[in-house]
């Protein structure tokens, strides 16, 4: 069928006006005249269907502006209507003090004379202010990275969630941290110390918070007067000495106020990347107050239930307490100076859980936000569903004030799907989109503030890196997610729906990658009987590893070339001279290693198990092979055997992987020399034949005798309860039933 082209406007003007003259009256009718009204023409008239095109909102048109710098908008918003995407922000020169330093999507780059080195942007921009001097800067910085590293190497070094510090600083109002680096400290201490040494600060008599894991013996030495002397203290640790007693920090004046359980410490080496994961580490976590001081109630349940709470992300908070605002200027948004925007900032986020989806804004003028819970509709969505809902709940609360505004996301999908909307180039159309019906309403919304003449902004950063702005709406969708009174974009999605049965259980979606790899897999499986070749048949047989092959084929670090013989051999088409002498490619089919070597002979056809198991020529590179493969396994065993014996020793150790280069195999004989078994070889010959019968498997004296050359491919030991245990065999399963029947007695 073929297209008319009438030169009247594009296609979605024509399909609009079809729609609107649809049902145009065909006139005044005569019913007198025997003809039939014309209300019944129309309800007999077949109805349209309405084609997607007409759906489709416009595109808003690209506002040419005098200047596109990012950074220049943010300071000085165009006074029009205008719609912007800053998709991917650019690394920021950040070198101080004669140390190279470059900053990019939150984390700093800085040169060491031991190489790169990774550090939190906004720490990084932090020290750059308060740290040291320019004299000593770079000495200092360096000494101060491989402390952290020493501290992290400690088992029982901890770094306390912010959240559970604020806490804590509230009661007594303290000013001053002791405990850790410059890299960890809390930026909302006015004054930080690590022993006698100032971090940066004062070395006032303000109130003070320790963390006791973090300083060493004649740290915690040079301290221990300060506490004596005052009150306002509160110290931080892990349970100190034997764990059925209490045992103070140090001998007097100490008092226990809680021992908690939850997730109170920030993950190792979060100061690299600003990550903001909590765990506990194993450890719980004491606190301990002067002797003499007076805590409300109150204050310690507050600070309890943080600190026995199960989150796993911390929650920043934005203030002006310490060095707070030096900090926040050197994050990703800080160094965009979106804090100085004179507009309105927001900041969105979806959430998605096995409990359904949720979006969330953040408006930092008002310290306020927003939320709903995000429904998938008959026809489901993309994984950014709850992005594209969180930005419509920004834009609709930006209709309330006649502000320019900057949104912050962490959503590429998002950028760059409505940055397709806007400006010149190929249209596009919403049915491509699987979160079409939300998409609609950004477009819609997005077109009222460029009528109204005002501007917007959008600007992606990184996720979970600290940012405050990220972690305010990730908190917003979260709660979001469990409102289930306030759902929206849960009606049909106007796309086709498929329903199929799965372990019992109905599934049902719109048509998307997933979905499409279920149909192949289905008609696939319907073919299958209808072949019979080494291909269908390695699909049919029972436990051929099928799992395991495709996480292999998934492995991105497996070269393409071994993925690429995988599966030529699995489906039959290895370019073995079999193989090519069938496809017309060669004369012969012989093995040209097998006739080198005997020439004089019938080669052996050279098919894939002749290369595998059969080449004489290849014998050694087999062997080779197999012995790697069992040193690799008994090597990644023996580094994760967990068992111990009661002294703490490892309960299982294996000799035949003696690194990860070395494999030898051990001998029958070895094995029991080993356990000290062989003092009675007599006995044990007879045990090997009895042994053996039972299995339904005679042996003469000469082949029980021939048993002990027999060799494991790998064995291990528990030489406390004289137990062996073969992981592999050589040459027989009598001997991997015989040595791993249990526990060996002498003989």
């Amino acid at each position: 069928m073929g297209h008319l082209y009438t030169g009247h406007g594009d296609i979605r003007t024509l399909a609009r006006n079809m729609l609107d003259s649809w049902d145009i009256d065909l006139g005044e009718i005569d019913e007198a005249d025997g003809r039939m009204p014309s209300q019944f023409l129309r309800t007999r008239r077949e109805r349209f269907s309405t084609p997607h095109v007409a759906r489709d909102p416009g595109k808003n048109e690209e506002r040419e502006l005098d200047v596109e710098d990012p950074s220049i908008m943010l300071r000085h918003p165009p006074s029009v209507g205008a719609v912007r995407f800053y998709h991917e922000p650019g690394s920021t020169d950040t070198s101080h003090a004669g140390m190279r330093a470059i900053t990019f999507q939150g984390i700093t780059s800085i040169i060491t004379p031991r190489g790169p080195c990774q550090i939190e942007g906004a720490r990084w921009h932090l020290l750059t202010q308060v740290f040291s001097t320019a004299a000593s800067f770079n000495t200092d910085m360096q000494a101060e990275i491989l402390l952290q590293e020493s501290l992290d190497s400690r088992p029982k070094y901890r770094s306390f969630s912010w959240q559970s510090l604020r806490q804590a600083q509230r009661i007594f109002g303290a000013e001053t941290y002791v405990g850790e680096t410059g890299l960890t400290t809390p930026p909302f201490f006015a004054n930080a110390r690590r022993g006698p040494r100032a971090i940066w600060g004062e070395d006032d008599n303000s109130p003070i918070i320790v963390n006791w894991n973090g300083l060493d013996a004649s740290e915690q030495s040079d301290i221990i007067p300060i506490l004596l002397a005052t009150t306002n203290w509160i110290l931080l640790t892990h349970p100190l000495g034997s764990p059925k007693s209490i045992t103070p920090p140090f001998p007097s004046g100490a008092r226990r106020v809680l021992h908690t359980k939850g997730n109170a410490c920030r993950e190792k080496g979060w100061w690299k990347t600003g990550t903001d994961k909590l765990a506990s580490h194993g450890l719980d976590t004491e606190v301990w107050v002067s002797s003499l001081s007076k805590v409300s109630r109150d204050d310690m349940l507050d600070l309890e239930e943080i600190l026995n709470s199960g989150s796993t992300k911390d929650l920043p908070d934005m203030r002006a307490d310490g060095v707070e605002e030096i900090y926040w200027a050197g994050t990703e948004t800080g160094l965009m100076d979106i804090l100085n925007f004179p507009g309105v900032v927001y900041a969105t986020d979806g959430s998605k859980s096995s409990s359904g989806m949720g979006a969330g804004f953040y408006r930092h003028d008002t310290r306020s936000g927003g939320c709903c819970r995000v429904g998938g509709g008959p026809g489901g969505g993309s994984s950014g569903r709850a992005e594209f809902g969180a930005a419509v709940l920004a834009l609709e609360d930006s209709l309330t004030h006649d502000k320019p505004i900057a949104i912050i996301t962490d959503s590429k999908g998002l950028m760059t799907v409505s940055a397709g909307w806007v400006g010149e180039g190929k249209d596009p159309l919403l049915r491509h989109s699987p979160d079409g019906d939300i998409l609609a309403c950004i477009i819609s919304l997005l077109q009222q503030r460029v009528a109204l003449g005002l501007f917007t902004i959008f600007i992606k950063i990184r996720t979970h890196r600290g940012e405050f702005f990220n972690e305010k709406a990730d908190g917003w969708a979260d709660e979001g997610r469990e409102d289930k009174d306030n759902v929206r974009w849960g009606g049909p999605s106007l796309r086709p729906i498929f329903s199929w049965i799965e372990a019992g259980i109905e599934r049902r979606c719109s048509l998307n990658k997933t979905l499409r790899a279920i149909v192949h897999t289905r008609v696939a499986e319907l073919q299958l009987p209808l072949h019979d070749n080494f291909t269908s048949k390695f699909l049919k047989r029972a436990d051929n590893s099928r799992a395991l092959l495709g996480k292999h084929w998934l492995d991105k670090s497996v070269p393409d070339a071994s993925k690429r013989r995988l599966i030529q051999s699995l489906g039959f088409q290895f370019p073995c001279a079999k193989m090519l002498k069938l496809w017309g490619i060669r004369g012969s089919d012989e093995c040209r290693l097998c006739k080198r070597l005997f020439p004089k002979e019938t080669a052996w056809p050279e098919s894939l198990g002749h290369i595998q198991a059969r080449c004489p020529v290849l014998r050694k590179p087999r062997i080779a092979v197999h012995h790697g493969i069992w040193r690799e396994l008994l090597t990644a065993i023996d580094r994760n055997s967990s068992e111990t014996n009661e002294d703490g020793t490892k309960k299982w150790f294996f000799p035949s992987a003696v690194n990860e280069a070395t494999h030898l195999e051990w001998t029958v004989r070895q094995i029991l020399v080993h356990l000290g078994l062989f003092s009675n070889s007599k006995r044990l010959r007879a045990d090997i034949i009895e042994f053996h019968e039972n299995q339904g498997i005679f042996l003469t004296v000469e082949e029980a005798t021939s048993f002990f050359s027999l060799r494991p491919d790998g064995v291990a030991f528990n030489e406390m309860e004289k137990k062996v245990h073969p992981p592999g065999i050589h040459q027989t399963d009598g001997l991997k039933r015989f040595l791993g029947r249990g526990r060996l007695g002498r003989h």
